[in-house]
């Protein structure tokens, strides 16, 4: 599945996750549907030629995010050639 297909799958799941620090880690929180969904993302955003993907409990895929969750997500794949701020 391509990077649509995944999140749209996702969204329409119910499935959410929470992303929280705790104790110096990034703890992800989540069913196995919303696990593996979280997963299948990483792999399709390796298959497309992408620069970046961030997902906002606060913005952008804020759907996919159970309450409780006080961090976002950005993955950024390299190599890159485009210049921008990491969020």
């Amino acid at each position: 599945m391509d990077i649509k297909q995944v999140l749209d799958s996702w969204s329409s799941s119910d499935a959410t996750f929470v992303i929280r620090a705790q104790d110096g880690f990034m703890v992800i929180e989540g069913s196995d549907t919303a696990i593996r969904s979280f997963g299948e993302l990483l792999v399709s955003m390796s298959n497309e030629i992408r620069c970046g993907l961030s997902l906002s409990p606060t913005g952008v895929g804020s759907e996919l995010f159970a309450e409780g969750s006080t961090m976002g997500v950005y993955v950024h794949q390299l190599p890159c050639n485009v210049e921008h701020p990491v969020p």
